[in-house]
């Protein structure tokens, strides 16, 4: 598959674990991105 946003737990995972898992990852982005000048 080569899809980098799969959560660990792969095929079988919950949906709402996985919108957890995303909504972390853009949080993430957005504090990294917005705390850079």
């Amino acid at each position: 598959d080569g899809n980098v946003l799969l959560p660990p737990s792969g095929a079988d995972y919950d949906v709402d674990s996985y919108a957890n898992f995303l909504q972390r990852g853009i949080d993430a982005f957005k504090k990294k991105s917005s705390s850079t000048p």
